[in-house]
């Protein structure tokens, strides 16, 4: 019996798996504005798992997994009237439906990838407005909800269990309460069922109040009352929905029936990546196209989940899933060596008590890990293969991995065997030449070909011997040693941190070359692995430039990027460009100039000027050349001052004010900030900036501006107006 942590209670319980009913599972889906990053993906392999565990079991399973096509996933976006899957459309000059539409088509290719089984009913939001408008008006007429201006709100203080799923009980909710976007509600907390549409607005359906929008958690509700009926067994998602999301679910739909609806909500940790949770917005987020682009497996993803229970945090790096894709490679490689020894057999394998264990232990909370752990003490033992072959059958309908595909060489190209044929030949006359060009063609194409006393065998090449397996990349800057003391090679080091911009990051990089005319200068540039353009220019530049590309294997926070930069550095003086500028003559030298003085500690182009550290300026205009900061287009030091200074705070992911920050740290140490003048540059459109929706540069910017003046508000003294 499938046993599982149930988030309302706390405790591990069994599922209700009575004869002769369904088991009803519930997951909530993607919103379909943009792909689903891994940290989404694992919650729907946990579901996933649990789905497939109660059929080998012997339940019946409706599942019903919704598709969110009006994108309101946050509680304060919904009150200002913001939707993600228009926003969308906006940016990509398309409909919200072809946005959408091109969306769901994703998310289904990626669970197809990660071997998810196909949910009964994939129900979108807005085929079911009037299911949703029929709950909202059963909530106002039991008078759990009211409505004020068109909106509708579901009145927390109606409901005496608000709270009980998160810990976020009502008395704790109004006395942590801040001042609320939304002025119409009776109670800061209460939600949004639906929202008045504003003028113009593309995503907006007719009501008894007047044309609108749903809310978030209605959405839930009203589907799963639609396909699943008033109750049902389990209801899963992320931890992040635990609230306000399945909060909300609760308490409106507990309204509307009158009794408990959802027996067991399971919810998934978060997957982690640089140490926080994986999120678009923090910029370390991978897709399964980044998976494709790095030549993995997808199912090396499923295999990295299964090593980690899903209620623990998991640590997300391109080493960990190299680690899963070999593991996974040498699991189906000796898989495919007991198949070749051994003839089918239709003998079958009763009360084994291999499986027995299997079973128990994976459906005692899904403990996956020693599921995968058993399947590998299987392969080493010695029972015979055709048992072997049979156990791990059984064992790959939980698990998912394809482990025994239906025909033993299916992934293998058709002409990869005519090339087989042709090399055999060659090798019978003898033209080993030829027969070695044969094998590397066969190589090229992504499989090893392996000669053995029994005959040929072919096999996909593992991760390790790929091109991109063989590369080195680094995941965070601890990787690297503290600060190195080496003697200086260069007399400038130019650093480049690569973006998603490769043709702004070109640009800067030829403008170094056309104009920097000291010979002893190197260039230094952190390129995400999966970037190809980057090394195709590279190799197309005159060699005698001395250029080091770091590659990465994703995009990393903006201080740990600048940090691996200084710490791999060889030049006496440090020069941080942002790929957004363009250099129309050689700055190296006057910036040499100034930083000759030592008591200067940084120096660049675009300085800044301050009163009180809430309001910088333009500090040009007073023609004057010290300080407060240096704005990180232009931003150069001795190499040697970081011994004293240190590396910049790794928490700023984004960009914005780390070279604030990082100003200020110098001058803690009593080093001073000055411009260079006249240093000829172009800044270019900030990209990146371009590429974010307001609200989220917005609070981007304000949450590192927030670090900053916590940090350094208290030391007034430093600032230029003070001295």
């Amino acid at each position: 019996m499938l046993r599982l942590y149930d988030t309302l209670t706390g405790t591990v319980k069994p599922v209700n798996t009575t004869e002769n009913r369904d088991v009803k599972i519930y997951t909530c889906g993607p919103t379909v504005y943009r792909e689903s990053h891994l940290g989404n993906l694992r919650s729907y392999l946990m579901a996933d798992w649990i789905k497939r565990i109660l059929i080998n079991n012997g339940s019946t399973v409706i599942h019903v997994k919704n598709i969110t096509d009006v994108g309101h996933m946050r509680q304060e976006l919904l009150e200002r009237g913001e939707d993600k899957v228009i926003a969308a459309a906006i940016k990509e000059g398309k409909t919200p439906k072809e946005i959408s539409e091109y969306y769901t088509n994703i998310f289904f290719e990626d669970e197809l990838a990660l071997n998810i089984l196909q949910a009964d009913h994939y129900p979108k939001a807005t085929d079911h407005i009037n299911e949703m408008l029929s709950l909202i008006e059963s909530l106002v007429y039991k008078g759990y909800a009211y409505e004020v201006e068109g909106n509708i709100y579901y009145d927390i203080s109606k409901f005496p269990n608000y709270g009980a799923l998160s810990g976020n009980i009502y008395s704790n909710l109004i006395k942590g309460s801040r001042t609320e976007v939304d002025k119409n509600k009776h109670h800061p907390q209460d939600f949004t069922l639906w929202k008045s549409a504003e003028k113009g607005r593309t995503l907006k359906w007719p009501s008894k109040w007047g044309d609108g929008f749903p809310g978030w958690h209605i959405e839930c509700s009203a589907m799963s009352f639609k396909y699943l009926g008033d109750q049902f067994d389990i209801h899963t998602g992320g931890v992040d929905n635990i609230f306000p999301h399945h909060e909300g679910e609760i308490a409106q739909s507990e309204s509307y029936t009158g009794g408990k609806v959802v027996d067991m909500w399971v919810h998934g940790a978060h997957l982690l990546s640089d140490g926080i949770k994986m999120s678009k917005s923090e910029g370390n987020s991978y897709t399964i196209q980044t998976l494709n682009e790095l030549n993995i497996d997808p199912l090396a993803f499923r295999y990295l989940c299964a090593t980690t229970k899903y209620r623990n945090r998991l640590n997300f790096s391109l080493n960990s899933i190299k680690s899963s894709q070999r593991a996974l490679q040498r699991l189906k490689n000796r898989i495919r060596l007991i198949r070749n020894q051994e003839p089918n057999n239709s003998e079958t394998l009763n009360n084994n008590s291999w499986l027995g264990e299997f079973n128990a232990k994976i459906s005692n909370d899904l403990d996956l890990a020693t599921g995968l752990s058993l399947t590998w003490k299987v392969i080493k033992s010695e029972i015979p293969s055709r048992y072997k072959l049979q156990l791990i059958k059984e064992f790959d309908k939980v698990l998912g991995l394809n482990l025994v595909p239906d025909q033993i060489n299916q992934t293998i190209e058709s002409n990869i065997y005519s090339k087989i044929e042709i090399r055999s030949n060659f090798k019978t006359s003898e033209e080993f030449n030829k027969a070695d060009a044969h094998r590397q063609s066969i190589q090229d194409l992504g499989y090893v070909v392996e000669d053995t006393p029994e005959g040929t065998t072919i096999r996909e090449q593992f991760y390790s011997e790929t091109e991109f397996g063989k590369l080195e990349s680094i995941s965070s800057s601890s990787e690297l040693s503290q600060y190195p003391l080496n003697t200086n090679k260069y007399d400038v080091t130019f650093c480049l941190a690569g973006s998603d911009f490769t043709s702004d990051l070109i640009r800067c990089i030829n403008s170094i070359i056309n104009f920097t005319q000291t010979t002893s200068y190197q260039i230094l540039v952190l390129n995400k692995i999966s970037n190809p353009e980057l090394p195709k220019f590279i190799k197309s530049i005159d060699q005698k430039i001395n250029i080091k590309v770091i590659n990465t294997d994703h995009g990393l926070g903006e201080g740990t990027s600048k940090n691996i930069l200084l710490k791999s550095s060889e030049g006496s003086i440090i020069i941080l460009l942002d790929t957004s500028v363009e250099l129309t003559t050689d700055i190296s030298k006057p910036i040499s100039t100034t930083l000759m003085d030592q008591s200067v500690g940084i120096t660049g182009a675009f300085g800044l000027k301050t009163t009180d550290m809430h309001h910088f300026y333009d500090g040009a205009n007073e023609n004057v050349k010290e300080m407060d900061a240096i704005q990180s287009y232009c931003f150069a030091f001795r190499r040697k001052s970081i011994q004293t200074v240190g590396l910049m705070r790794e928490t700023f992911r984004f960009y914005r004010h780390l070279d604030l920050d990082y100003s200020f740290q110098f001058k803690s140490k009593g080093y001073k900030i000055v411009e260079t003048p006249n240093l000829s540059l172009i800044r270019h459109k900030h990209r990146i900036w371009e590429s974010l929706p307001d609200y989220q540069r917005d609070k981007l910017s304000q949450t590192n501006y927030k670090k900053f003046l916590e940090k350094w508000q208290k030391h007034p003294e430093l600032l230029e107006a003070n001295q």
